[in-house]
C-alpha cells in the first residue's frame, strides 16, 4: 500500500551531526549543523520540511531547500516518499456511431494560491553593490508570466540595480538556466510612480527563450479604479523576510493612486519586492510590490555607511494592466548603480575638504578625526586611494609637514596659498565629475531617473561646492592679513547633517 506524503513528513532522516554521530530528525526538529554533498554548511538547522525532492531548511542566515542529490546516503528515504496514487479517469459514455472529438489541451492555470506559488521565483544576488560602494548581498521575488507564447520574469529593478551576480530558484530548488535569458526590459515614464516618495519605474522583465507553460497571467482586462477595487481580495506570494521560502499573504486593497499604485494591507516586508500582487479570484495577476524605500534624509543617508532599516511604502505596488517597457541590459543597470555610488562619494570627498585645515605640521594630522555621520578621515582615505583628490591631499600634507621638525618654518602667506591653490583644483575636480553625470545620455532609465531625484544627489553636491567656495575666499581674505597664526576657527563650514536639504538651501520640487 503506498503512503502519502502528509504521512510520510513523520519519518525520521537520519542526518548526520557535527559530531559525525547519526540522529533522528522529523519535521520542525532542530540540528546544530549540517553538511550537503558539495560541502555547503548550515548551522542552527531547522527541519521545515520533508518531501521526495528534498528538505526545505531554516537555518542562522535564512531559508533554503536542500535537493535529494545533496544527501546521497539517505537517498533511500526520499524514494519511499511516494506521489499520491492517481486514480484512473472514469471511463467516457461512447455512441457507436459518433466518435467523440479529441478535447484541446487547456494552457495551465492555478486553482490556488499553492499553485501560485509554483509560478513564484526566489531571487539571490550573492554580489551587488551597496549604497556605500561596496559589495553586499541581496535576496528578492520574481515570477513567471505569459505574454502570448513569451515567457517573462517579473521583478523590479532594485533587485537588478548593481547586480553582479544572481540566479532565480522555483521554491523545490530548481533554478533559472542563465542561457534561457533572451532579453531585458525596463519600464517607462510614470509606471508605478509615487508622488509622495518620488519614485517609480522599478519594474523589469526578462523575456526567456523557451515557453514555460507553467507560468501566471496577467489581467489586462481593465484599468483599476478607486471606485471597483477598493476592498478587493488579493494576495501577495514571495520571499518575505529574504526567509528563503514563498509565503502567501493575503489583504486587500486598500486605495488606487495616482499613475496605477496599488495600496494593500497584506502583511509584506523586506525580500517581497517583485512579488506578484494576485486578484484571490481569477488567481491572475494585477500587480507587482514594487516600494521599499528608506525615510531618513538625503544628506544623513550619505554619511550613513549601512541603510536605514526604517521602511516606506512597503505596502504598496504597481499595476500591471497599462505598463510599457524599453530595451535595457543588466550591465546598464550595474553602471547605473555605479554612477550613484561615485556620486555619493564625490559629496563626501567635498565633506572631507570642509574637515581638513592648513597646519605648519601637516594637513592630514589626525586621521581619526569624523569628517561626517559614520565617516572618518581613514575612512575616505582608505576607500579612495587613486582618487585624484586624495593624492592632491596627501601631496598637500608632504609639503606642509616638509618643515614640521625644523626651526624654519614657512610663512602663514605661503601656507594660505598652498591650500587654497590644492582645494581650488579638489572641488573642480569634483565639479567635472558631478557635470560629466548631469549631461551623461548613457543612464535611461526612469527607474535611474528617479532615483536621482530621490536622493538629491545633484542638488547636495552642488551646494557643498558652493559652501567650500565660500571657506575658499575666506582664507584669500586672510592672506590679506598680517596675523602670526592660522585661523583655524572662525572659517565657514558646512552644515551639519541633521540639517537636511533646509540646512544646504535646496528646496524640493
Amino acid at each position: 500500500m503506498k503512503i502519502l506524503p502528509c504521512i510520510l513528513l513523520l519519518f525520521a532522516l537520519h542526518l548526520t551531526s557535527a559530531l559525525g554521530n547519526p540522529i533522528s530528525i522529523r519535521q520542525n526538529e532542530t540540528l546544530e549543523e549540517l553538511t550537503t554533498k558539495s560541502g555547503e554548511v548550515y548551522k542552527d538547522v531547522t527541519i521545515r520540511e520533508i518531501k521526495k525532492t528534498g528538505v526545505v531548511i531554516m537555518h542562522s542566515y535564512g531559508g533554503r531547500t536542500i535537493p535529494a542529490h545533496e544527501l546521497p546516503e539517505y537517498a533511500y528515504l526520499f524514494k519511499r516518499i511516494e506521489e499520491p496514487e492517481k486514480k484512473a479517469p472514469l471511463p467516457q459514455a461512447t455512441n457507436n456511431k459518433v466518435t467523440p472529438k479529441a478535447q484541446p489541451k487547456l494552457a495551465w492555470e492555478p486553482k490556488s494560491l499553492d499553485d501560485v506559488t509554483e509560478a513564484c521565483l526566489l531571487v539571490g544576488m550573492p554580489k551587488c553593490v551597496n549604497d556605500d560602494g561596496s559589495v553586499g548581498s541581496y535576496v528578492g521575488s520574481a515570477f513567471l508570466c505569459n505574454i502570448g507564447k513569451i515567457t517573462y520574469i517579473y521583478s523590479n529593478v532594485h533587485n537588478f540595480f548593481g547586480t553582479k551576480e544572481f540566479f532565480f530558484e522555483f521554491k523545490d530548488g530548481r533554478k533559472i538556466d542563465p542561457r534561457e535569458y533572451a532579453g531585458v526590459e525596463v519600464a517607462t515614464g510614470k509606471a508605478g510612480y509615487n508622488k509622495k516618495l518620488r519614485w517609480g519605474g522599478d519594474v523589469i522583465r526578462i523575456r526567456l527563450k523557451r515557453y514555460h507553460p507553467k507560468a501566471l497571467t496577467l489581467d489586462q482586462s481593465r484599468t483599476l479604479t478607486k471606485s471597483k477595487d477598493i476592498g478587493r481580495d488579493i494576495a501577495v506570494t514571495g520571499n518575505t523576510s529574504g526567509g528563503w521560502v514563498i509565503t502567501k499573504l493575503e489583504g486587500k486593497i486598500t486605495d488606487i493612486a495616482d499613475y496605477d499604485i496599488i495600496h494593500h494591507n497584506a502583511a509584506t516586508e523586506k525580500g517581497n519586492s517583485g512579488s506578484p500582487i494576485v486578484d484571490m479570484r481569477s488567481l491572475k495577476v494585477i500587480g507587482i510590490l514594487t516600494w521599499g524605500i528608506t525615510t531618513e534624509n538625503a544628506v544623513g543617508a550619505i554619511w550613513k555607511k549601512k541603510s536605514s532599516n526604517e521602511r516606506e511604502g512597503v505596502k504598496s505596488g504597481a499595476s500591471l494592466a497599462r505598463i510599457k517597457f524599453m530595451r535595457s541590459s543588466f550591465k546598464s543597470l550595474y553602471e547605473e548603480r555605479l554612477v550613484l555610488s561615485r556620486m555619493k562619494n564625490e559629496i563626501r570627498i567635498l565633506g572631507l575638504l570642509d574637515t581638513l585645515v592648513p597646519k605648519h605640521e601637516g594637513l592630514l594630522v589626525n586621521t581619526r578625526q569624523r569628517v561626517m555621520g559614520d565617516y572618518t578621515v581613514d575612512d575616505l582615505l582608505e576607500s579612495n586611494p587613486n582618487h585624484i583628490v586624495i593624492r592632491r591631499l596627501i601631496s598637500l600634507d608632504k609639503k606642509l609637514s616638509f618643515r614640521k621638525d625644523s626651526n624654519i618654518k614657512r610663512a602663514n602667506q605661503d601656507t594660505f596659498r598652498l591650500y587654497r591653490n590644492t582645494y581650488t583644483a579638489c572641488i573642480k575636480d569634483v565639479m567635472n565629475t558631478r557635470r560629466q553625470i548631469e549631461s551623461s545620455a548613457s543612464y535611461k532609465s526612469s527607474y535611474f531617473k528617479y532615483i536621482m531625484k530621490k536622493t538629491e544627489l545633484i542638488p547636495i553636491c552642488k551646494a557643498y561646492e558652493k559652501g567650500l567656495s565660500r571657506t575658499l575666499s575666506w582664507f584669500k581674505r586672510q592672506m590679506g592679513t598680517k596675523g602670526d597664526a592660522i585661523p583655524l576657527g572662525s572659517r565657514p563650514r558646512l552644515p551639519d547633517i541633521n540639517s537636511g536639504l533646509e540646512g544646504l538651501g535646496i528646496q524640493k520640487e
